[in-house]
């Protein structure tokens, strides 16, 4: 009985991937992509370099300067990095919608990349370019902290 269980479970968890759920999903993609271009092109001015003649010779000014330019700079490497997971998830949306199954082994919107298994619409809904459910990307997150 357990197994019938766990089947209807499955099935209902990949029944939430409708084609309303996926337009959904773009539209909420589509504003992720537009707010992290943004935030590109404000990350690109906030590093760029003043002419000599508007400068500082003041050292606290430069340092500030220098530590803003830092996060700007990590802002822009973020951004690129969220900018590719959300045209990936559209362009598999895109896939899905349209009918066209990847290939075997290719990834998948809505399946967990580490273990094949369905991601929850909870995740989904709250991070659209999500690539592992919760419990395999809690397991990537504490490996990449002991990496440090």
């Amino acid at each position: 009985m357990p197994k019938q269980q766990s089947s209807a479970k499955q099935q209902k968890e990949s029944s939430f991937l409708t084609p309303d759920f996926l337009r959904k999903q773009k539209l909420s993609l589509g504003a992720k992509l537009s707010d992290c271009r943004k935030l590109q092109r404000s990350a690109k001015q906030g590093i760029s370099i003043p002419p000599s003649d508007e400068r500082s010779s003041d050292l606290i000014e430069q340092a500030l300067t220098y530590g803003e330019k830092q996060i700007a700079a990590r802002q822009l490497e973020e951004c690129a990095k969220i900018t590719s997971q959300v045209i990936w998830a559209l362009q598999s949306i895109n896939n899905l919608l349209a009918g066209k199954k990847g290939k075997k082994g290719e990834e998948e919107y809505g399946k967990c990349t580490n273990c094949d298994g369905q991601i929850p619409e909870r995740r989904l809904t709250a991070i659209p370019w999500a690539r592992r459910c919760v419990s395999c990307q809690k397991r990537e997150d504490t490996k990449r902290i002991r990496n440090r």
